[in-house]
């Protein structure tokens, strides 16, 4: 099941060409750009709503933030304000993702004195999309300057993670990381939180393995040298939970060349010219939202029709947008292989974790297209050197928020400390934060 052609050339006719621009201090005030945000506002409104809990119990808004001129973040914060604020989770969504897909999620965490920020990363979701710099996407020569793009694509988000947090004059936080947020999520612990994140949960993270793409190789980039490599090198197939049984995707799947992703001329070619995969949406005009529709209506079948097709209409307001911000970024973190330049576990993650005492929770779906044994050999780096951390799984695939949301929550509120009971939480944690 997917949209109709119809339906497509509709979504496509109706899209807002404001969004197709990248963010300026200018484009942020101009009245069609701010009536284009507030569209797919509306649009996540209807899934937060649908999600969040009908009887009494956190509220939730949205918010905007600016960062830098023209940076906005964009979060959906979810709170109950009949209690004092002890202590802020933060979650970060992955790539191709947004943080309405968490919407099923929120609500379970944010316990009486807890303020969950779920947060669209630039460039993402409805934040701003600023132009992403070109100096960060030309091709080095030299390893030395090699390591230091890939750090500077990663210092791109976790700053601006850092401003926010100063704005809003967070002391401390729990921070949960899915796939590319994950990594982004460990990078920004290496960079800032030591002292400011007090648990790290990190779903189905990205770039945990050591390969041969790996730049490291004794290169001390994390200020406190690096250690050595593990086998854990097999690739990432991201298609292996999107591709079906269904005939009509199946048969594009083969007139696009089978599902041989990221072997494929056309990823090898994306990855070569630092493109966004999404992007390709806007070249497809009337019929981007039908080919989207191929992937959301196989990743959000668990749900009813109806819910469907909003995030479905959510999926395609959030895609089809200017692709030259933080979309790029990926290529330059990873390879065409979803290996990472710069491995989690040949940096001093590790051993900041422990040296901290900073519990840590690595979990994957069973259906994971992410490899799980890089996370598992995370995980035993960390404890080898001392440290609080658990690898766990549970049935879904690499969403496993979206596919099995109630037991995300359950592990996720276990480790955080809070207690689910019949579909209540209650914090048993004092982890105080401003």
């Amino acid at each position: 099941m997917t949209i109709s052609w119809s339906e497509s050339f509709s979504d496509w006719w109706h899209a807002s060409r404001a969004l197709q621009h990248p963010t300026t201090p200018q484009l942020v005030s101009d009245p069609r750009y701010v009536a284009a945000r507030a569209r797919i506002t509306d649009l996540e409104r209807q899934l937060l709503s649908d999600a969040m809990p009908a009887a009494a119990g956190p509220q939730w808004d949205l918010i905007d933030t600016e960062v830098a001129p023209g940076v906005i973040f964009h979060e959906c914060r979810v709170f109950d304000d009949r209690y004092p604020v002890e202590r802020h989770v933060v979650v970060v969504h992955g790539y191709m993702a947004a943080m309405g897909y968490f919407g099923g999620n929120l609500a379970a965490w944010a316990v009486p004195g807890v303020v969950v920020h779920a947060i669209d990363w630039p460039g993402f979701g409805n934040s701003s999309r600023p132009k992403f710099p070109d100096s960060l996407l030309d091709d080095k020569e030299k390893i030395s300057d090699r390591i230091a793009q890939v750090k500077a694509v990663e210092r791109w988000f976790i700053d601006h993670l850092e401003t926010w947090r100063r704005t809003h004059n967070i002391a401390q936080f729990d921070l949960v990381g899915h796939s590319m947020g994950g990594y982004l999520a460990a990078c920004y612990y290496l960079e800032y939180g030591t002292d400011i994140v007090t648990k790290l949960v990190l779903l189905s993270p990205m770039g945990t393995e050591d390969s041969a793409f790996s730049l490291i190789d004794g290169n001390d980039i994390d200020g406190a040298g690096s250690v050595g490599a593990h086998p854990e090198s097999r690739g990432n197939d991201p298609l292996e939970e999107v591709v079906g049984t269904e005939d009509e995707r199946q048969q594009l799947w083969q007139r696009v060349g089978g599902p041989s992703f990221p072997n494929h001329v056309i990823v090898r070619t994306i990855w070569r010219h630092h493109l966004s995969p999404v992007g390709l949406l806007n070249y497809c005009g009337p019929l981007s939202s039908k080919m989207l529709s191929l992937w959301t209506y196989q990743r959000f079948a668990h749900n009813p029709p109806e819910v469907i097709h909003t995030l479905h209409a959510y999926s395609f307001a959030i895609f089809y947008q200017y692709s030259g911000s933080g979309e790029r970024a990926i290529t330059k973190l990873v390879n065409a292989n979803i290996l990472a330049y710069l491995p989690l576990c040949q940096r001093e993650l590790p051993r900041a974790l422990a040296r901290n005492h900073t519990p840590t929770l690595v979990m994957y779906g069973t259906k994971d297209w992410m490899n799980r044994r890089g996370g598992e050999h995370l995980v035993n780096e960390i404890v080898q050197a001392g440290g609080d951390a658990q690898y766990k799984e549970i049935d879904g695939g690499h969403h496993m928020y979206l596919d099995n949301r109630h037991a995300t929550n359950a592990a996720v509120a276990q480790f955080l400390g809070l207690n689910l009971d019949d579909g209540v939480v209650t914090s048993n944690d004092a982890a105080a934060t401003a």
